[in-house]
């Protein structure tokens, strides 16, 4: 093929005229390119780019919605299973007010339960609210408690000796129920107790000395029982008492002497 190019420009030269350097370079030029398609050398190839539809949507990213942060669970108090123990114990299903009883509300929104921030129950008020049956000895375990009161209800059965583990108490009231059996020694354990009603029940036999242990107690009334026996002596030793009230019951003897050491108190009956 070159060698036919080359012929070509031969022959294009030996004919005259003006335009015989303008076809000598057009001659010149085919000729090159025979020679490189002689030596192999290809073409360049053009690249193909991907065409892109017309109507391609435009893909927008939708930001991921952070986790909405959902509220703590309320931690259980450890003191719900004595409350459960002593509605259960006393028909709290029929209460006057049982509101919030036995539900998730934590336990200080339970009706007559006040509780600390650490879910530890401190008081404990159910009066005149229809409690029918007896103590469960698990209130012993509300050691934060500071009163109990669950007067004029229809508590029956002896009261429980744990109730000496309450070394927070400061006032227990039981008066006007149907509490029956002895007072416990175990009371005298209450150190701290400064208020002790025990009146209109249907108690039994001698009053334990051990009360006088209760250095702080201002008012003892255990009026209206069926206490029996002489009236202890260890009784003079307490020193805070300003009210103290033993009628209607069975006492035999004489009022101890030890009660004129009684400074403080304003009202003996």
């Amino acid at each position: 093929m070159v060698r036919d190019s080359l012929d070509v420009v031969v022959k294009i030269t030996s004919v005259g005229g003006g335009r015989s350097f303008v076809v000598l370079l057009l001659a010149l030029w085919c000729a090159t390119v025979a020679m490189m398609a002689a030596c192999g050398q290809p073409e360049p190839t053009p690249i193909d780019t991907p065409a892109v539809p017309a109507n391609t949507p435009t893909v927008v990213q939708t930001p991921t919605p952070e986790p909405t942060p959902t509220s703590a669970a309320q931690p259980v108090s450890p003191d719900r299973p004595a409350l459960v123990a002593l509605y259960n114990a006393t028909d709290g299903a029929n209460w006057t007010n049982n509101n919030n009883w036995l539900s998730d509300a934590p336990i200080g929104e339970w009706y007559g339960v006040t509780a600390d921030g650490r879910g530890y129950v401190t008081r404990l008020v159910l009066e005149e609210n229809g409690l029918t049956g007896e103590l469960p000895p698990e209130l012993g375990n509300l050691f934060e408690l500071v009163e109990l009161v669950l007067p004029q209800n229809r508590l029956s059965g002896e009261m429980p000796s744990e109730l000496g583990r309450l070394s927070n108490l400061e006032r227990l009231e039981l008066d006007g129920n149907r509490l029956s059996g002895e007072i416990s020694g175990e009371l005298s354990k209450l150190y701290n107790l400064i208020w002790l009603s025990l009146n209109e029940n249907r108690l039994s036999g001698e009053i334990p000395p051990q009360l006088s242990d209760l250095y702080y107690l201002s008012d003892l009334d255990l009026s209206r029982n069926r206490l029996s026996g002489e009236i202890p002596a260890e009784l003079g030793r307490l020193s805070n008492l300003k009210k103290l009230v033993l009628s209607r019951n069975a006492f035999s003897g004489e009022i101890p002497a030890e009660l004129v050491n009684l400074a403080e108190l304003n009202s003996l009956m």
